[in-house]
């Protein structure tokens, strides 16, 4: 009975770190494939609504919110760990027309856990990718 319970403790102390890795991993990941839904879903908007639409990072509040005008329609918060910095856009710079192109392309880039992102918006149509560096 004492061996099965030393078995069962060894084998729970190697799994159970494991598991909290494999969450924090995840977590970078589920972010950016919400940050993709929202992206996507502000352009829909912008057409839809016919008003300009912002995308909005802050570092000081550790968020991103999507706004129309000075109404805030949604705030994300982004993952314990993760920063976000300008490239060649400012992290305010993401804004779509009524038709649903972009102001300006450019890249923004993040930090997690020691991984580098860049999110880019290669035209002014509004198409994007996040990739590791």
């Amino acid at each position: 009975m004492l061996i099965v319970l030393t078995m069962l403790s060894v084998l729970i102390s190697i799994t159970v770190p494991s598991f909290f890795n494999m969450n924090k991993m995840l977590e970078g990941h589920y972010f950016f494939k919400q940050l993709e839904r929202d992206l996507n879903e502000a352009q829909m908007r912008a057409i839809s609504e016919g008003s300009s639409i912002r995308v909005i990072f802050s570092h000081t509040q550790n968020q991103y919110s999507v706004r129309r005008g000075v109404e805030t329609i949604k705030t994300r918060t982004l993952p314990k760990g993760m920063t976000v910095n300008p490239g060649s856009l400012p992290l305010n710079g993401i804004q779509y027309r009524t038709d649903g192109t972009l102001m300006r392309t450019g890249t923004l880039n993040f930090v997690y856990r020691g991984d580098f992102y860049e999110l880019k918006f290669h035209f002014i149509r509004g198409r994007f990718t996040i990739e590791k560096l």
